[in-house]
C-alpha cells in the first residue's frame, strides 16, 4: 500500500498530518503528535481512533490498532525487520537507547561531557532533548539564549519566565504576611506585670545557677555578673514564652494575650449581641473597645469600610469589647 502525506497542521504541542492511502478504496488518517515528534494516535476522516502507540523514554514502542503505521518515535520510520528506527544518518535501536553505529566526531561538544559517548541517544536525557537528524541532541521545548538552557517541554521562554515570576512574587508575598503576623505577635499587648515578674525571677535564678556552679568547682566559666546577666536573659526569654501562654499575659494558650470573658455578666449586661461571625474573638490586653471593633472589621472588609453608626457591627462590638471581658 501506498502512504502519501498531504500537509501539516499543527495546534500547539500536537500535530495533524493527514495521510492518503492509495488502494481500492481512498482512506484518509491523522497523525496526532507528542511534544518529540512521535506518532501517539492515528484517527480516520471520522475522528475515531485507528491506532495507538505508546512509548518509553528512550522509544520502545507498544502499538495497539489495526494500521501499524511505519513512522513512530519521533515521528521517524521504523523498520519492523530490524527493529532499529531510521533516524537520517544512523539506525536507532530504541531497546537499548542507542545508535547502531558511532556519531560523527564532529558533533563532539567539548562542554557536554555525554556527547562524548557517540553511540548515545539525545545525551542520555530523552526527556529533554530530542534526536532527529542522528547526529545531536535539540531542546524538547525549545532554547531559551538568555540563560543558554532548554525550557521544559510546552513552555517556552517567555511562559516560564512568567510562571518564575509569578511564582517569585507569591513567595515574597508569603514571607512579607508571614513576618507581619510574626510581629504582630511578638508585639501583641500583654500585661506588663508578668514580664517584670519574669525576668526578675530569671535574673535571681540565673545569679544562683551561676554562684552554685562556681561554689562547685570549674564546671562553670562564668564570673557572678555574667552568670547573672545571662540568668536574666535566660529567664526572659523563658518568661517571655510562659506570658505568651499564659491565660493573663500571652498569645498562645487560653489567653492568647487576650482577655478574658467577665464572670456572671448577661448577655444584655455585656452587649453580647454581636454578629456570629465575631463570636470567639476577644479584645488583647490593653486594647479598648474600639480598637477591638476597629481591628475585627479592619481584618472582615478592609480598613474603614464599614459603618460605624448607631446600631452598626461597629458599635456592637465596641460595646461588646468594653463590657464583656476583663
Amino acid at each position: 500500500m501506498v502512504r502519501t502525506a498531504v500537509g501539516v497542521l499543527c495546534l500547539g504541542l500536537a500535530c495533524l498530518a493527514p495521510r492518503m492511502a492509495a488502494a481500492q478504496t481512498e482512506q484518509v488518517y491523522y497523525y496526532h503528535l507528542d511534544a518529540v515528534g512521535s506518532v501517539r494516535m492515528i484517527t480516520d476522516a471520522n475522528g475515531q481512533e485507528v491506532e495507538r502507540a505508546d512509548y518509553t523514554p528512550f522509544g520502545q514502542p507498544s502499538m495497539t490498532g489495526s494500521v501499524q503505521d511505519p513512522r513512530q518515535f519521533t515521528g521517524q520510520p521504523y523498520d519492523a525487520e530490524t527493529a532499529f528506527d531510521y533516524l537520517g544518518a544512523r539506525y536507532y535501536a530504541s531497546q537499548t537507547g542507542r545508535f547502531t553505529t558511532p556519531d560523527d566526531p564532529s558533533y563532539l561538544d567539548p562542554f557536554n561531557p555525554q556527547s562524548m559517548n557517540r553511540y548515545a541517544y539525545a545525551y542520555n536525557n530523552p526527556l529533554r532533548y530530542v534526536d532527529l537528524d542522528g547526529h545531536s541532541g535539540d531542546c524538547v521545548g525549545g532554547y531559551d539564549p538568555s540563560t543558554g538552557t532548554c525550557t521544559p517541554a510546552g513552555f517556552d521562554a517567555n511562559t516560564l519566565r512568567f510562571f518564575f515570576e509569578s511564582a517569585s512574587n507569591f513567595a515574597q508575598q508569603f514571607m512579607q504576611q508571614t513576618a507581619q503576623a510574626t510581629w504582630g505577635y511578638l508585639t501583641a499587648p500583654r500585661d506588663p506585670g508578668c514580664w517584670a515578674a519574669s525576668i526578675g525571677a530569671g535574673a535571681a535564678a540565673g545569679a544562683s545557677a551561676g554562684l552554685a556552679g562556681l561554689a562547685g568547682g570549674p564546671t562553670v566559666a562564668l564570673s557572678v555578673p555574667a552568670a547573672s546577666a545571662f540568668g536574666g536573659v535566660t529567664g526572659g526569654l523563658v518568661g517571655a514564652t510562659a506570658c505568651m501562654t499564659s491565660a493573663n499575659g500571652g498569645s498562645g494558650g487560653s489567653g492568647g494575650g487576650f482577655k478574658r470573658p467577665k464572670a456572671g455578666v448577661s448577655a444584655k449586661e455585656g452587649a453580647k449581641d454581636v454578629p456570629s461571625w465575631a463570636k470567639g474573638q476577644r479584645p488583647r490586653v490593653g486594647e479598648s473597645g474600639k480598637e477591638f471593633a476597629k481591628r475585627l472589621l479592619d481584618g472582615k472588609y478592609g480598613s474603614g469600610n464599614y459603618d460605624k453608626g448607631p446600631g452598626s457591627e461597629f458599635n456592637q462590638i465596641r460595646k461588646w469589647g468594653d463590657r464583656a471581658f476583663e
